[in-house]
């Protein structure tokens, strides 16, 4: 996995979380992968940071709302996904298979330094559920919203089945 960051966020694991979460992480995304489990960040971070929450009481965790760029160079083509991770201090955890499994992405916590990461004289396609800057802010600013949500104390679940057997599953692989 080869990942960059914007806003000072980096996704070295190793050295910002305790080895029980990045094994709950590297579960997770066993989990989703064998399952093709696809588009539930919300409620992977939901999860997650309530199993934190009440394992590591005092792990400073927040959900936080994110652009991911994703490079295809061989296609010369950005996947743009607006996404929700885990943040540690300065360091992310991506609960969500999907995303964390692509290369060469870069993660933004903010509209303003993912604009200015864009090359207008690039030749890559930019490509996602967006048809211009509006709709891929507005997604982004629900993001932000549910992330606000999560770090309130609420626990975001989109699909009860699903997130009930992921949590079953890791339950069983740590007992």
């Amino acid at each position: 996995m080869n990942h960059s960051t914007a806003s000072n966020i980096d996704i070295n694991m190793e050295i910002s979380m305790p080895k029980i979460i990045q094994d709950i992480v590297t579960q997770m995304h066993f989990y989703q992968k064998m399952h093709n489990i696809k588009e539930q960040c919300i409620q992977n971070v939901s999860y997650l940071i309530d199993n934190i929450r009440t394992t590591f009481p005092s792990c400073k965790a927040e959900a936080k709302a994110v652009i991911v760029v994703s490079s295809i160079p061989e296609k010369k083509y950005n996947r743009i996904t607006i996404h929700m991770i885990i943040r540690i201090d300065k360091y992310i955890c991506d609960p969500s298979y999907e995303i964390a499994s692509l290369e060469n992405s870069t993660y933004y916590d903010n509209f303003t330094d993912y604009k200015k990461s864009l090359s207008p004289s690039s030749e890559y396609i930019h490509s996602g559920e967006f048809k211009n800057d509006a709709e891929l802010l507005s997604s982004f600013l629900k993001f932000i919203k549910h992330a606000s949500d999560i770090n309130n104390g609420d626990c975001l679940v989109c699909n009860k089945d699903i997130y009930h057997k992921q949590a079953d599953y890791i339950e069983k692989c740590f007992s």
